[in-house]
């Protein structure tokens, strides 16, 4: 059990300081921000990656990514069939860390965290920027989340690197700087497809709609170049890149994990393709639904009602989807975001520190947890930005200004200069001064 009390040591300084700073209203430096949030990284790291049990996609898909990527191998063609399921950008990165890995002699439970823990420090210093106010405190309260710790130190999973990339093009669609910013969103997107949700607020950052297509442009150009140099990059055969795709965009039918598909299967994973069917049918409709009542609020604002939306309707969550919402939750907070961050907080550690062989009594099985989805769902759609839904865009005026009627004219004998409106004990006041 040692290792129950090392994370949860960690991860329980990490919660307390996040909301000792949100009742305190703390606003450390960036320097602090970045000391602290590596302070708590680097402790989860180094106890993860000490532990025999592994996240199985860490373990098995990421270091086969990566010796895939140097024997120069497509990985979605050469892994297992329901293993990586994405371009081969991050797969690059993980043949990288592999093969420092090789030169340090660190094993692939060190370096495979490394890309994840250092995307999500560059995210404290990007938070801080998007925030409309007090980014000092957001920023540090981010540094502390012990979810976005867990994401990144213990599973060591791309949504890090998505966020970071996905949060620096808003601040690049905010500067004016249309192209790059949809080529941001765009290795956004080539390293997690899920980001193209936050493509809309991205849009709504920019001013006229020829800047909006020139970030179109690019966020589509990005993806598609990592897809067609792919045969001269890790050999892809020509035939095969609409295999590739398929594999990477295709639906995956396993529910039941997660919401409305634990009632359909009884909190088992099952592979059910009609229900798998229907929840992306009911996911495209709730997610255009979402769009359309926040269409006029700030764009971040739509961007977390977007992500929130696709996390309670999904037929399937992963427990690091959790962390989609974070960085734009902090950047502008709503009324439940603290017990919303809180109880996804204590939801995805019970995954991580509970959950596994010989880790808990049989009647903590992952049924249990699955069920439990039903708790976490209700404070995600609390801490939408409700109260925020018809906030005009940037650039736009922030509330409608009201109507006033109309003055009478006023007549030109009226019309006296302001100096003449002054008392007459202040002129003569002024009289005196003078002639002393």
């Amino acid at each position: 059990m040692d290792y129950v009390i090392a994370f949860s040591s960690v991860l329980g300084v990490g919660l307390a300081l996040f909301l000792l700073a949100q009742w305190r209203g703390w606003q450390p430096t960036l320097p602090t921000a970045l000391a602290v949030g590596a302070v708590l990284r680097g402790a989860v790291w180094i106890a993860a990656a000490s532990e025999s049990w592994q996240p199985k996609d860490f373990r098995l898909d990421f270091p086969a990514a990566a010796m895939a990527v140097l024997h120069h191998h497509d990985p979605v063609l050469s892994g297992r069939p329901r293993g990586w399921p994405f371009l081969p950008t991050m797969a690059f990165v993980f043949a990288g860390e592999m093969k420092l890995g090789q030169m340090m002699h660190l094993p692939w439970q060190v370096v495979g965290r490394l890309a994840p823990v250092a995307a999500d420090l560059v995210l404290i210093v990007l938070i801080g920027k998007l925030a409309s106010e007090r980014g000092r405190l957001r920023r540090f309260q981010y540094a502390c989340n012990p979810l976005a710790i867990l994401i990144c130190a213990v599973h060591g999973q791309l949504e890090p690197e998505v966020l970071a990339l996905g949060v620096a093009a808003f601040l690049l669609a905010r500067s004016r700087r249309s192209a790059a910013a949809g080529m941001a969103l765009g290795f956004s997107v080539a390293v997690g497809m899920w980001s193209v949700l936050l493509l809309p607020g991205v849009l709504a950052m920019l001013p006229d709609w020829r800047k909006r297509l020139r970030a179109c442009c690019w966020v589509a150009a990005v993806p598609a170049a990592f897809l067609l140099t792919s045969p001269l990059t890790v050999g892809t055969p020509v035939r095969l890149l609409p295999t590739v795709v398929h594999r990477i965009i295709g639906l995956r039918s396993m529910v039941g994990n997660w919401g409305w598909t634990v009632a359909v299967t009884r909190a088992k994973l099952e592979f059910i393709t009609p229900v798998g069917r229907l929840g992306v049918v009911v996911l495209i409709i709730a997610l255009a639904l979402a769009g359309y009542l926040w269409r006029r609020s700030h764009p971040v604002d739509l961007t977390t009602a977007l992500l929130i939306t696709f996390l309670v309707v999904s037929p399937r969550v992963s427990v690091q989807y959790l962390v989609w919402p974070l960085p734009f939750l902090a950047a502008r907070t709503t009324q439940f975001a603290t017990p919303a961050i809180v109880m996804t907080a204590a939801w995805d550690g019970f995954s991580y520190i509970a959950l596994g062989p010989h880790r808990t009594p049989g009647w903590m099985h992952a049924n249990i947890w699955y069920l439990t989805s039903w708790d976490v769902i209700p404070l995600l759609i609390a801490a939408m930005p409700w109260e925020r839904r018809r906030v005009e865009r940037v650039g736009e005026a922030t509330a409608a200004v009201p109507s006033v009627p109309k003055q009478p004219a006023v007549p030109e004998q009226a019309a006296v200069p302001e100096q003449a409106a002054v008392p007459e004990q202040a002129a003569a006041r002024s009289r005196r001064e003078v002639r002393r």
